[in-house]
């Protein structure tokens, strides 16, 4: 999973959340970083956790890029601000996975994990 959020300390405590049940992140502060990891490595993604509040980047132009390097990549929008019906209608239905509101539970975002099916390591 990548996450690409605009705090470190969330991104740090989103990669924890994800690594202690097991799965692998990748977790990164800012576009610019979490699309170098993704061109570095895009067969090591199975998901992305988006922050729709990225400084200097609109989040439809990341996932513009996302999909440019990974046609397909679920995208899974992290907001604590818009409204999700105005996102959602943001991003094709294909690559559109959920809106997790900020704050949202660590059970919610292993619970998307579980359903997507995303690997242990």
């Amino acid at each position: 999973m990548l996450i690409i959020e605009s705090c470190q300390e969330v991104a740090e405590v989103i990669g924890e959340l994800v690594e202690a049940a097991g799965r692998r992140a990748l977790a990164h502060t800012g576009a610019r970083a979490g699309l170098e990891a993704l061109r570095r490595d895009p067969g090591a993604v199975e998901l992305v956790l988006l922050d729709t509040s990225l400084q200097h980047f609109r989040y439809l132009s990341v996932a513009e890029q996302i999909w440019q390097l990974r046609p397909g990549l679920p995208i899974a929008l992290c907001s604590g601000g818009r409204e999700p019906t105005c996102l959602r209608s943001t991003l094709p239905d294909q690559h559109f996975v959920r809106l997790l509101r900020k704050p949202f539970r660590g059970r919610e975002l292993l619970g998307l994990l579980d359903e997507l099916g995303v690997a242990s390591r």
